[in-house]
């Protein structure tokens, strides 16, 4: 089944209450605030991207930050249960980044410090 690319977006009604009931996961290129599980009921995994103007003060870097821990949430969505909800926010170490740095990092904030690639070798 071939899935819509709005699948993986957190509608924006919920961005209130995942912020309200999150607890923060720092990492390196984002902070992830991640809602309490099965919050989201059983829908499939779904994030909110959130780049801030006084991070990136080109509308350019702005897009891209998001673009790629989009696509990282995407490619890391298979792992996360049913129901996980989170808003990831870009920090500013992420400027110039590529998409395998950015990947990396989301997987150590899910996966409690363990990066996708080491976990598919096993």
């Amino acid at each position: 089944m071939r899935r819509n690319r709005m699948d993986c977006r957190l509608p924006g009604r919920r961005y209130k209450a995942v912020f309200d009931n999150a607890r923060a996961k720092r990492g390196r290129f984002c902070v992830a605030y991640e809602a309490p599980p099965g919050s989201g009921g059983d829908s499939p995994p779904a994030t909110g991207v959130i780049a801030t103007k006084k991070t990136f003060r080109r509308a350019v870097d702005r897009n891209r930050a998001k673009r790629l821990m989009r696509e990282a949430f995407r490619l890391e969505a298979p792992r996360l249960g049913e129901g996980f909800e989170c808003i990831l926010v870009a920090r500013a170490w992420m400027r110039g980044k590529k998409m395998q740095d950015v990947r990396a990092d989301i997987a150590r904030l899910f996966n409690g410090g363990k990066s996708a690639d080491r976990q598919e070798q096993r």
